[in-house]
């Protein structure tokens, strides 16, 4: 399959507009193969979203770093409305998010509709940075036909039923559509501005087009010095989906005609260049991928964070976990996780901090994890089964400063933060996210949910335990609004302790870029797994890097739901199983093996799952 390119998704931070506004959003795609030496952005039209370049970006992406960043109220980018709209802006909003990535100039631009606007205006203020520019589908005026303006006057419920029965690809708020019409679109004067262009110019059209009058567009080709003109044989206004093999075509002979020698490959099956016999024989595993596993992914860039935050913009009302039959959405988990983020900054947690979390597979644990990486914090995973002494070491080894574990553990914290450098303890328990039901039902089975340290004489004075904070009460005092960005993939993310078989326990260093090229492999590898669709049961500890990665981050890169379930005992995942209906399980062989030899399995709805990892 080609890869997935939601994968690469990434938030710019745009400063607040007013004292009391939050930060505002913008969503950009982001793909960066190694050695990539051209750059292309592409910036998509009026109503459009980044994924209107997906043949391009699947394309380019193998070779060139490209970006599509989605203009703002369009696409999962926000658009508050304190903020006017204008050309200007747009323009504003485009240069932040080069300057915020890092993009080197110069690069191209290639731009559809509206966003050609876009792009002539900003190659006006920053000619430089720009050495090609690629305008598909633009008029020197935005003058749409009538029965669509009309279209937008009606009230926004109607419009939004109305665009659904007409099959129109909109991706952007009514409100949204109006104001950039009116402040932005409609007044632009191309016929004066597009003549000032100085960068090399390819204009590429339709054969008709039902949006904009016909003869607005062929104008741009004469009004722009040098420009040249290519015509593909469709009627559509979004050519680059309609044909995406001509208009890649195009764009790869006019970019490589003026790149430096050598910035682009040589024309032919980018990135298959070789055989397959031959590229198989020189890498033998290839041998066991199947037919639609790409044989290499660019590393995504972003935090791992943004996995949450990108899936609750995606699917805000989604269930993202479910913990006994309580459902926690995408929505709330990320403003839990914002929530949490928040406590442990007032808490003087610090980006690079150690927060230990000490928890079985419950929903705070979920919450936590996000958090801590949402204030900059590294992330310390332990097993709640762990004896005390070996918690206590690992606690000493990593540096931990905060400890998040269950209210359990409240009778030994000052003898497993003594020699420690933890400065302050939140307590949760299981039952906090369970339905009243089932907190009464699980009352009998709490030594399965919360295991009982191993009994101790030795006592310690009060003076010697940190201070005790109930997570409910932190997290119900706390700022749902969501935090700047303060960390990039190669900061540090996780230290994962490895179980110390041979040898003495070692806290592996993972950065952020590690653990998603984890989650990316995992996820090619997958090629049948629906986005938002998907169902995971994970009995995997989240204590350990492959419940981490198989269960947790995967499910989250997939925009799926989580089944949390804080046992291994067979009969408790059957019977889940049968109640949520699962198309995922990351196991272990054992496990799997006690599954298959249970007593009348196929009782259980065991065919919905469709997707083992082992």
């Amino acid at each position: 399959m080609p890869f997935d390119v939601e994968l690469y998704r990434r938030v710019v931070d745009a400063a607040p507009v007013a004292p009391r506004t939050v930060l505002r959003h913008i969503s950009v795609i982001d793909i960066q193969p190694a050695g990539a030496t051209q750059t292309l952005v592409f910036v998509h039209g009026y109503g459009g979203s980044a994924l209107q370049w997906l043949p391009q970006l699947r394309y380019f992406g193998q070779f060139a770093h490209v970006l599509a960043p989605e203009l703002r109220g369009h696409g999962q980018s926000d658009d508050p409305r304190e903020l006017p709209t204008s050309m200007a802006g747009l323009v504003d909003d485009l240069e932040l998010v080069l300057t915020q990535l890092g993009v080197v100039a110069p690069f191209t631009l290639v731009a559809h509709s509206f966003g050609g606007a876009i792009s002539v205006e900003y190659s006006l203020r920053h000619p430089e940075q720009v050495s090609q520019l690629v305008l598909i589908g633009t008029p020197t005026h935005f003058i749409i036909q009538r029965w669509i303006r009309r279209l937008m006057n009606v009230p926004a419920a109607l419009f939004n039923r109305l665009v659904i029965w007409l099959n129109i690809a909109l991706y952007a708020s009514l409100r949204t559509l109006r104001r950039m019409h009116d402040d932005a679109m409609a007044p632009w004067p191309g016929q004066q501005r597009l003549p000032l262009v100085r960068v090399p110019t390819l204009v590429m059209l339709g054969q008709r087009d039902r949006v904009f009058q016909r003869e607005r567009y062929e104008e741009v080709t004469h009004l722009i010095p040098g420009a040249q003109q290519i015509v593909i044989p469709v009627s559509a206004h979004l050519v680059q989906l309609e044909r995406p093999e001509a208009v890649n075509r195009a764009i790869r002979r006019f970019v490589a005609g003026i790149a430096p020698s050598g910035a682009m490959p040589p024309s032919g099956p980018v990135g298959n260049e070789l055989p397959a016999a031959v590229r198989r024989a020189m890498a033998p595993w290839l041998q066991s991928y199947d037919n639609d596993v790409p044989e290499q992914i660019p590393i995504p860039r972003q935090p791992l964070n943004e996995l949450l935050s990108n899936a609750a913009r995606a699917f805000p009302n989604r269930a993202a976990l479910i913990f006994f039959g309580q459902h926690i959405s995408y929505r709330e988990l990320d403003r839990l996780s914002n929530r949490f983020a928040h406590a442990l900054r007032a808490n003087g947690v610090q980006p690079g901090d150690r927060v230990a979390i000490v928890l079985p597979n419950i929903p705070q644990c979920v919450i936590a994890f996000f958090g801590a990486l949402k204030v900059g914090a590294v992330v310390v995973l332990g097993s709640p089964l762990m004896k005390e002494s070996a918690i206590t070491e690992q606690l000493r080894d990593a540096g931990a400063t905060l400890l998040v574990t269950l209210t359990t553990y409240r009778p030994t914290i000052g003898r497993i933060c003594a020699e420690t450098d933890v400065r302050a303890v939140i307590l949760t328990g299981v039952r906090e996210y369970l339905p009243l039901a089932q907190r009464v039902r699980l009352a009998r089975r709490s030594d399965d949910l919360e295991p009982p340290l191993p009994a101790t004489a030795d006592t310690v004075a009060s003076r010697m335990t940190p201070p005790l904070r109930s997570f409910q009460r932190l997290i119900a005092a706390s700022s749902a609004a969501p935090l700047p960005i303060c960390r990039t993939m190669d900061d540090l993310a996780l230290l994962q302790y490895t179980s110390g078989t041979v040898d003495l326990p070692k806290g592996v260093m993972l950065t952020h870029a590690n653990l998603m090229a984890n989650v990316s492999q995992v996820r090619h590898w997958i090629t049948d797994a629906r986005r938002g669709r998907e169902v995971m049961l994970c009995a995997l500890p989240l204590s350990h890097a492959y419940g981490i990665t198989a269960g947790m981050n995967l499910i989250l890169a997939l925009g799926g739901s989580l089944i949390l379930i804080p046992t291994t005992r067979v009969d408790a995942i059957l019977a889940t199983i049968r109640r949520y209906h699962p198309t995922m399980l990351p196991s272990v062989p054992s496990l799997y093996l006690a599954i298959a030899n249970y007593p009348h399995v196929r009782a259980f709805g065991v065919a919905s799952i469709r997707i083992c990892i082992s």
